[in-house]
């Protein structure tokens, strides 16, 4: 029985790995948690934030590559709201820009 668990466990491994690696193109950004959305034009990357915006600036990420938006969002004193996630064009670094530069489908 245990090793039928190991081989199931391997195989849902390959085939998990497999699928990221196939979907996975420069145009968008990596990763599976999160809804893919578009930057609608170019934005500050931000490590992090306080109440009044984006702090620890990252990068600039560039308007017509992916993001990565990880559902996770706040908004300032200013009413701005600043979703988390990742572009496309580093999307090992995950960060805060303002939702005004950013579209999601739906």
């Amino acid at each position: 029985m245990r090793r039928k668990l190991v081989s199931l466990f391997a195989a849902l491994a390959i085939t998990v790995g497999g699928g990221t690696l196939a979907t996975a193109t420069p145009a968008h950004a990596t990763g599976t948690f999160g809804l893919l959305c578009n930057l609608s034009s170019n934005g500050w990357l931000f490590a992090s934030y306080d109440s009044y915006g984006g702090v620890g600036y990252l990068r600039t990420l560039h308007a017509g590559r992916g993001f990565r938006y990880h559902l996770s969002s706040i908004r300032d004193v200013h009413g701005r709201i600043w979703i988390f996630g990742h572009g496309a064009e580093a999307d090992t670094t995950d960060g805060w820009i303002l939702e005004s530069h950013v579209h999601c489908p739906g």
